[in-house]
């Protein structure tokens, strides 16, 4: 929707609450004594920008927060101000966003969802404080934005729009990986009852493809509880033992079962696309945006399925962090390269 279709009261509205979001993520934002996180991310972030340079580190989260806060620093000088400006910056864009999805909001479900956008005190919280939430936020809110448009449009740029704010979002934090969860079920689900209700080009498919389907989930549903039942233990990443990764010890059965249940839905993918066909499939819009977002997310996924083919993550995470690929056993090296390939 165009600021000039807007009627003036609209106008006026989002006006004062440009203005409350930037009184409140900006008034007095470097006064508070930073905290232990953000004395964290603040070193990296003058290492950064100081010319040391920055190495990533899984304790830290993504790179994104370092480069956007070296930036501030470069342009605007280095103290506690400056150092939250950016993430608060995104805080006030983040309640203006509603504005982007007026036209399936309403005009009130807009302004009423940008002023709890502003009032609610957890995100003006961590808009007033240099951590990556905010971003995550956002770029998880545009993702959302380039969904609707596409589905609405089915325009290729909004495909590339959805590259873009995806790859950003995976630079922030690793809930990003949760963001991916919740949008590839969502998606999903609306898809596979048009795939169930469409005509399909091999019928005599449907039957093996719902057998097949109902034996994943079945599968899946056991390694959950084998999941339940797995040990914990915590393994350092440091000599210090300062950071520290944690484990989850599978039973032999249950990595049995998770590969099982990954050739089963594979299985159920392929039978599924040559019983709908082609010519279907590309008629469908949440195909475009399930291929262009499990494209995206496999490279990512794919330590999952590395660790539970076995392979010690602690060894993989110091053989890349030393750039020491001879560490790695002749197996661990074979198991990796076939699941990247």
């Amino acid at each position: 929707m165009h600021w000039n279709k807007l009627e003036r009261w609209e106008k006026i509205i989002f006006i004062v609450l440009c203005l409350l979001a930037l009184f409140t993520r900006l008034y007095m934002l470097g006064d508070r004594v930073m905290s232990h996180d953000e004395s964290l991310h603040t070193k990296y972030s003058w290492n950064l920008y100081a010319g040391q340079g920055y190495q990533h580190n899984p304790m830290m989260h993504g790179p994104l927060l370092f480069h956007v806060t070296a930036l501030a620093y470069f342009l605007f000088g280095v103290n506690d101000f400056v150092s939250r400006l950016l993430p608060a910056l995104a805080g006030v864009v983040l309640v203006l966003s509603p504005w982007l999805f007026r036209r399936w909001l309403g005009r009130w479900g807009t302004i009423v969802a940008s002023l709890m956008l502003l009032l609610s005190p957890s995100i003006s919280y961590y808009a007033r404080y240099i951590r990556h939430d905010t971003f995550n936020m956002l770029m998880s809110v545009l993702l959302l934005w380039t969904v609707f448009n596409y589905l609405e449009k089915q325009e290729d740029r909004w495909l590339y729009r959805l590259g873009a704010f995806f790859s950003l979002l995976y630079t922030t934090k690793e809930t990003s990986y949760i963001y991916t969860a919740i949008f590839g079920l969502l998606l999903f689900l609306p898809f596979a009852r048009q795939v169930l209700a469409a005509a399909w080009v091999r019928p005599h498919l449907y039957r093996v493809f719902l057998g097949v389907l109902v034996l994943a989930l079945l599968l899946g549903a056991a390694f959950g509880i084998a999941l339940l039942g797995a040990q914990v233990e915590e393994q350092s990443l440091d000599e210090a033992g300062n950071t520290r990764a944690a484990t989850a010890i599978i039973p032999l059965w249950g990595k049995i079962v998770a590969g099982l249940a990954l050739i089963a839905l594979l299985s159920a993918v392929g039978i599924g696309y040559l019983g709908v066909g082609e010519t279907t499939l590309r008629a469908l819009p949440l195909f475009d945006l399930l291929m262009a977002i499990g494209t995206l997310t496999l490279p990512l996924g794919s330590a999952l399925i590395i660790r539970l083919a076995g392979v010690d993550m602690l060894k993989l995470y110091n053989a890349i962090v030393n750039s020491d690929m001879n560490a790695l056993m002749g197996p661990d090296i074979l198991i990796i390269g076939v699941v990247l390939f």
